[in-house]
């Protein structure tokens, strides 16, 4: 027989960016050349942390994640 337990917290899953940890002001910076591609998928990855807001934008070489809100 399968032993049932109870009350055992759920491992939260670590993403591929940084959103759960960072702090209204913190920022994250991602290298690349093809800065649509990233700024869609960064907008895609942060909408499932809908208490907080975040915003990306191009710069030079690559884009910046920000924590806002």
């Amino acid at each position: 027989m399968i032993q049932l337990d109870r009350d055992i917290a759920m491992p939260i899953k670590e993403g591929k960016y940084p959103f759960a940890h960072m702090e209204i002001g913190d920022s994250f910076f991602i290298a690349t050349e093809d800065h649509a591609v990233i700024q869609r998928r960064l907008v895609s990855a942060a909408y499932k942390h809908k208490s907080k807001k975040f915003t990306a934008r191009v710069v030079d070489g690559g884009v910046r994640c920000w924590r806002i809100g």
